[in-house]
């Protein structure tokens, strides 16, 4: 592989890492300085990676060399900043950023989901700043263009200029009350690992890995709750059924294509204890995502998927948590459960949404599913 293309690919794996711990570790630091100092670091390893070949460890080098930047900073501006004998010292082995990078980003999620902020902003902040999604990866999660995001970002980073984010250990209360946000952020890792179609195989994997990740963290610290134990119903369903989505080439495959031997019972299992004790009277869009990934994975076939119930559960969604992207798999169930006309008149609703039919979605989804027939109606 060209080093060019292995750098960016360090690049890409490791900036919102490195933007958490940086901040945790110096936390005086802004994000735009925080970023200069990634950047610098970057540029650092453009110049002296292809003289000296790649470090054995990519992603300390480049923490390394962020911190001492950081210090460097430090020295320049005297700032009177205390610092820890470990941060300090020439001993930090560099293996420190890989060692505490996965709690770390679970606390700096809920430093970004402070309740002062909007609740999309919370989420655009996390996933770009936590997370490292790209602007325009954002962007079409929500269904927005990237300036939207890109000023959005901008007006949150000067916000917090002037107001600071709080670095403080939070209590049980604060940790409970932005608990809701976190759960949409995870959520939305794992929905573009999930249905992002043009993500490699690898990268889909590791998006809903982190989210899996990032949700047993809750569970093991005490901070969920009955949602957070649905959602980790709904990532071990679409993790059981991960292997068989690609085909030797790593182009996706249809559900009714895929191989169920290869789907994962272990997980499935596991996924329904989770939905099991996640019942609450307070039915949440994650609990009913939950329990139609179940009905795929109970199916012992496409032909035998309980449609009828799956379109019960996306009636009920669309009233938790209305969006056109629920609307286009209710009508997809439809059509599978036989009522072709309601998934019909429910394409053509969609046909008015000026995101879905700017983005082809709607185009890529009739002809993925072969539902052309519904137009002849």
């Amino acid at each position: 592989m060209d080093l060019k293309i292995e750098i960016e690919q360090v690049y890409k794996e490791s900036y919102g890492q490195l933007k958490t711990i940086l901040k945790q570790k110096f936390n005086f630091l802004t994000l735009d300085m925080v970023e200069d100092l990634i950047q610098e670091a970057f540029s650092q390893a453009m110049d002296q990676w292809p003289q000296k070949g790649m470090p054995r460890n990519p992603s300390g080098w480049l923490y390394q060399c962020c911190r001492n930047n950081a210090i460097d900073l430090i020295q320049r501006s005297n700032q009177n900043v205390q610092l820890s004998e470990n941060e300090v010292g020439h001993t930090e082995k560099q293996e420190v950023f890989k060692n505490q990078i996965k709690d770390g980003r679970l606390k700096t999620l809920f430093d970004c989901c402070h309740p002062d902020l909007t609740s999309r902003t919370q989420i655009v902040l996390a996933l770009k700043y936590v997370i490292g999604f790209r602007t325009g990866t954002i962007a079409q999660q929500f269904g927005i263009s990237g300036d939207a995001v890109e000023k959005m970002l901008y007006r949150t980073r000067q916000e917090l200029k002037l107001n600071g984010l709080p670095q403080n250990d939070l209590s049980i209360a604060s940790y409970k009350e932005r608990l809701s946000s976190v759960h949409k952020v995870i959520y939305l890792i794992f929905t573009e690992g999930w249905k992002n179609t043009k993500a490699t195989k690898k990268d889909s994997l590791e998006m809903i890995e982190e989210a899996l990740i990032l949700n047993t963290e809750l569970i093991h610290n005490s901070l969920g709750d009955s949602n957070t134990l649905a959602l980790q119903a709904l990532l071990l369903f679409n993790i059981a059924r991960f292997k068989s989505r690609f085909d030797i080439d790593g182009k996706p495959i249809h559900i009714e294509l895929q191989n169920r031997d290869l789907w994962n019972p272990e997980l499935i299992r596991l996924g329904h204890n989770y939905l099991v004790t996640s019942e609450s009277d307070a039915l949440s869009s994650f609990h009913l995502e939950a329990a139609i990934a179940y009905k795929h994975c109970a199916a012992k076939s496409f032909s035998e998927t309980d449609w009828e119930t799956i379109c019960q559960y996306y009636d009920v969604l669309l009233k938790v948590h209305p969006n056109p992207f629920v609307e286009i798999n209710y009508a997809i169930a439809l059509y599978y459960n036989g009522h072709l006309k309601q998934a019909h008149d429910r394409f053509s609703n969609l046909k008015n949404n000026r995101y879905l039919n700017s983005s082809k979605l709607l185009k890529n989804v009739i002809e993925e599913f072969n539902m052309k027939t519904i137009f002849s109606l």
